[in-house]
């Protein structure tokens, strides 16, 4: 006979064929010539199992010897065989007779017939062919090749049956959280989510205990339409606020040691529906939904340090509204509309979804007798957004890069450290701002990478009135360039933030600073794979000033930060992960400030520093289970160059032990 396949390749198709199909009630030995760790080890056994593969009489499976069409058909024989015979047609029904009494009930009945196979459309199709093309071998062999594909047609129609029900069904995942968090500090301290937290002596009392659980729910409507939606309980989108409330504000933070009582809100509901004739893939999304763009015009910032939720930390805001999306040739856009003020916590407000534009100047050194030991962003006349309406588009250039373009306007309030209309600080006032910016990707090309954004934040009284301001120092640019090479992979790049860029993005982050701004200089991070165990990371910003201001502060001073003034920040770590159970975790971040006499809030030059050690533990408990825990150590030392400290004199130390369980199901 004429030479078909080698044997193992026919294992292989065949398997394609008949991986979801009941094994037989047998255990045969495992073939001695295949061993364990083959590629194919595991693909042959379960054919052996099936009763598919059966090996020769010596019990060697003989994986390189030629396998002939006749060989071939016997293997395809004994598949068709597994795959039950379609029952026959019913007669006709009689007429119905009267309902009689209900019986007692009976004993259990045998056991049924399996049920239909687990096979794919794909699949069946494939089988099909194969049937037709050793229909010659397979008549041979006493198989009534048309009676097998009438049953092949069957269960392709049975298949389709069950996927169109299943396709109509709710399906419904879900994530839960519990985080527990201490402190070991004798005086208050600003952590390193920059939230104010007050004295604790001991890391077993006033354990701060945040949790959040969400009940998300797809269908598939008539009409192509999808429904998504996510219902939560929490008392961590309160926690998360008061921390915003504190980071972003530099008050006091309003989280107690067990956070808010738990409140229950939709994160989620939306309806995407297709749109015929407009582009290709054009979709309307209709209701709440999540929405970001790119991390200099519209990112929400990831402001806690200590707990990882993937769900809040993915950049999105939550908005009210419509968005449409499509692609016109080569073009992919996106335009929406809607309003922040609907997701909002009767405990918390709505800080954590609601984002922050318009004019920063920072940084701001805060008055004395607060708990403050660091700089935070000077937020008077920034604004709190609520509604946007936005658009982008992103085009590739040749097969080279992608480009981008972005433009957005909020409406927004002042914030509450300026009275509304009235200027703060000395700022104008705005209820308007349109942020615009452009991006670009570069493509793989060899070992490089690289990526660009520019962006501008022009604040404004109303939509179609200016607030007197210049708009000649609130730009901001980020440019990056990556090597990947075996092991290494190194980042470059170079960062400008004018002090008055006030994008709701998220940049960068020095110690507990976040999104800071005046600053331009380079930075670079270098990771390198050790062994497929064991990762090693070293990096560093080299910042100063990226214009000259000199604000005085509450209570007096100087304050402020200038082409003089310098950040150097540098950071480094090893991750361990022994199995794929378990990693371990050590990393270092060291700010150190070089302040002038006329930054400085003792108008004499000064030298203040943070440095945090975080030790990290990360167990795989589950395929859906995952318990971190971490410890940091922090000191902060004002070095004579902030003007806000409580009790604790010229330098902070403070411990904080975190551990968190995150399910999903």
């Amino acid at each position: 006979m004429k030479r078909f396949l080698p044997y193992l390749g026919a294992a292989l198709a065949t398997l394609s064929l008949t991986w979801a199909i009941q094994a037989q009630a047998q255990n045969p030995m495992p073939f001695p010539d295949v061993p364990q760790d083959h590629w194919a080890y595991q693909a042959v056994t379960d054919l052996q199992q099936k009763g598919i593969l059966i090996g020769y009489p010596d019990g060697r499976f003989n994986g390189q010897r030629v396998l002939t069409r006749y060989e071939f058909a016997v293997a395809l024989k004994r598949a068709l065989d597994t795959i039950k015979a379609t029952p026959g047609e019913k007669g006709d029904k009689g007429d119905k007779g009267p309902q009689g009494d209900k019986g007692d009930k009976g004993d259990q009945g045998e056991q049924g017939p399996a049920g239909p196979s687990g096979l794919s459309d794909q699949q069946i199709q494939e089988l099909g062919k194969l049937t037709d093309e050793f229909k010659n071998e397979l008549a041979g062999l006493g198989v009534n090749v048309k009676a097998a594909n009438q049953r092949l047609d069957e269960l392709a129609r049975n298949v389709a049956a069950i996927n169109n029900r299943l396709d109509k069904m709710i399906q419904f995942n879900g994530d839960f959280f519990s985080g527990f968090r201490s402190n070991l500090s004798r005086f208050a301290f600003n952590d390193y989510s920059g939230a104010v937290q007050g004295p604790n002596n001991s890391l077993v009392t006033n354990v701060q205990t945040p949790s959040d659980f969400h009940l998300e729910a797809r269908a598939n409507l008539p009409g192509n339409v999808k429904f998504l939606g996510d219902l939560v309980a929490s008392n961590y989108a309160s926690y998360r606020s008061s921390m915003l409330t504190g980071t972003l504000f530099g008050g006091p933070s309003t989280a107690n040691a067990n956070g808010f009582p738990t409140e229950v809100f939709v994160n989620q509901a939306q309806l995407t529906i297709p749109i015929s004739h407009l582009g290709q893939n054009a979709q309307l999304i209709v209701g709440r939904f999540k929405n970001e763009v790119t991390p200099m015009t519209y990112w929400r910032p990831d402001t806690d340090a200590y707990f990882d939720l993937p769900w809040y930390d993915d950049g999105n805001f939550v908005q009210d509204g419509i968005k449409i999306t499509s692609k016109f040739g080569n073009a992919t856009t996106s335009f929406w509309g809607g309003s922040y003020t609907g997701l909002t916590t009767t405990l918390a407000g709505d800080v954590i979804n609601r984002p922050f534009v318009g004019a920063t100047n920072g940084p701001r050194f805060l008055n004395p007798g607060a708990p403050i030991d660091y700089p935070v962003p000077f937020t008077q006349g920034a604004g709190i957004a609520n509604q946007s309406v936005g658009g982008h588009i992103e085009f590739p250039l040749w097969h080279y890069a992608t480009l981008g373009a972005t433009l957005i306007d909020f409406s927004a309030a002042q914030a509450p450290l300026g009275a509304p209309g009235v200027p703060a600080g000395g700022f104008p006032a705005f209820e308007n701002v349109v942020v615009y910016g452009a991006n670009a990707t570069l493509k793989p090309f060899g070992h490089l990478s690289g990526n660009a954004e520019i962006s501008k934040s022009v604040t404004q009284q109303h939509l179609d009135q200016g607030d007197g301001s210049k708009n000649l120092d609130n730009a901001a640019y980020n440019l990056n360039l990556g090597y990947a090479t075996g092991p290494i992979n190194v980042q470059a790049g170079y960062q400008y933030i004018d002090p008055n860029f006030g994008a709701p993005g998220y940049w960068n982050k020095i110690g507990n600073w976040y999104n800071p701004t005046n600053i331009r200089g380079p930075h670079v991070r270098v990771a390198y794979d050790v062994n497929p165990k064991i990762q090693v990371h070293v990096g560093g910003d080299v910042l100063e000033g990226a214009r000259n201001r000199s604000i005085a502060f509450i209570g007096g001073g100087n304050g402020g930060f200038s082409i003089q003034d310098n950040i150097n920040r540098i950071t480094g770590g090893v991750s361990w992960k022994p199995c794929r159970f378990a990693t371990f975790s050590a990393d270092y971040e060291g700010v150190f400030w070089d302040l002038s006499a006329g930054s400085s809030a003792t108008a004499a030059g000064a030298h203040p520093q943070q440095q945090y050690i975080n030790l990290g533990v990360g167990l795989n408990l589950s395929g859906n289970t995952v318990v971190k825990m971490g410890y940091q150590i922090g000191a902060l030392q004002n070095g004579a160059g902030f003007g806000g400290y409580g009790a604790g004199g010229d330098t902070s130390n403070f411990n904080v032990f975190t551990t968190q369980v995150a399910v999903h199901f």
